[in-house]
């Protein structure tokens, strides 16, 4: 076999060996933050929990966008932390960077994080998808 063909091969194989990886991992977060968001308590409707930072310029672009979302989203949750004070809720919701999003469904279940500046209109796809798979609760 060639040799630069071998090499071409080994690079792909671990390209897709990273990217296999790479998703493997964010779906066992999301299922760890999952977990640890049930364990402190369900809440009653989807939530969007905001963390940043201080001296974070993305941060504040991103609280913008939050804010503008959250006045036309009157049904949805939204709590902001600062990750450097908050940092045990961080660290159970596995925030490793700011600014980070998570949207949180009426059980608890995280349906997405998001660990870098996000606009508005991936964040009301994400808090819509939250909405649609929650489980009515009675009452």
């Amino acid at each position: 076999m060639n040799p630069a063909l071998f090499r071409l091969l080994i690079v792909v194989a671990l390209g897709v060996s990273a990217f296999g990886g790479f998703h493997v991992w964010k779906a066992w977060s999301l299922r760890q933050s999952t977990r640890r968001l049930r364990a402190m308590g369900e809440t009653t409707q989807v939530s969007v929990m905001y963390f940043s930072g201080p001296n974070c310029a993305q941060c504040v672009a991103q609280e913008a966008v939050i804010r503008q979302i959250e006045s036309g989203e009157p049904s949805v949750e939204f709590a902001s932390y600062d990750a450097s004070v908050d940092i045990d809720v961080a660290s159970r919701v596995g925030v490793m960077s700011v600014p980070t999003t998570v949207i949180v469904d009426n059980t608890g279940r995280v349906h997405a994080r998001n660990g870098r500046f996000v606009n508005a209109d991936l964040l009301r796809t994400q808090i819509r998808a939250a909405k649609t798979s929650s489980v009515r609760r009675p009452g």
